[in-house]
């Protein structure tokens, strides 16, 4: 049977944030945009980003767990094998019931996979880098759950950065704002990437800031390449 390939989820992720980086220095470099103009595609970039880095992490644990399943069917089955009220609190345990516990010992299907892991056609999304780390560990087979738990204390604090940023950017409330400024002060988060002393309320002002010589729209984008290699190397 026919399993995903990670490299090529990898590849086309890598494709596309390389294609934002040339479109966003080809208007960086024009003599066109005003100043509110750079912001706005600063931020526009950063949330297309972000988009596309969820797909990612979506695509790629699902695929992780196509090919290699034992990780993910023995988190269901020591789950089965739990107290009533263990079962109730996974819901990807209960989903499990539902779509695919009749057929555990064969080899799933990604759509199965999709529909136990996010119970509908949506993205299997991570509200934290803590939360991807151990949800790998839970789902994932040894060989691979151990690329995510090899990212760095930096690298998980610049992927909540990038979350907390894109939230705000998306919805512009109180809440997002004080998150990406508590994301933005963490002690972990690579010095290039801290805010200063004030609060941080023009996301676009902050990714045009280059305070190591690189703006730090283009150290996300590079850092998102980064982690995304390493991920699946």
């Amino acid at each position: 049977m026919r399993t995903a390939k990670p490299s090529n989820i990898r590849d086309d992720f890598l494709t596309a944030i390389n294609q934002m980086k040339g479109t966003y220095a080809a208007v960086d470099a024009a003599t066109g945009p005003t100043t509110a103009d750079e912001k706005r595609v600063a931020e526009t970039t950063l949330l297309a980003a972000a988009a596309f880095w969820e797909s990612f992490l979506s695509d790629l644990v699902v695929a992780y767990i196509n090919v290699d399943a034992s990780g993910f069917k023995a988190h269901i089955e020591k789950k089965y094998s739990a107290k009533a009220s263990e079962k109730e609190k996974d819901e990807v345990v209960l989903r499990a019931r539902r779509h695919v516990d009749p057929v555990m010992k064969r080899h799933l299907k990604l759509d199965e996979i999709r529909k136990v892991l996010a119970g509908n056609d949506q993205n299997v999304t991570f509200k934290s880098a803590a939360q991807l780390k151990k949800r790998a560990g839970l789902w994932l087979c040894a060989n691979h759950k151990a690329h995510f738990h090899a990212l760095t204390s930096a690298q998980d604090a610049t992927l909540d950065a990038l979350r907390s940023i894109r939230n705000f950017v998306a919805h512009r409330n109180v809440g997002a704002r004080k998150s990406m400024n508590d994301r933005l002060a963490a002690a972990n988060l690579p010095t290039a990437l801290q805010r200063g002393a004030s609060q941080v309320h023009s996301p676009g002002k902050y990714l045009r800031a280059s305070p190591n010589g690189v703006r730090r729209l283009d150290l996300y984008l590079d850092e998102m390449v980064t982690i995304a290699s390493l991920l699946c190397p």
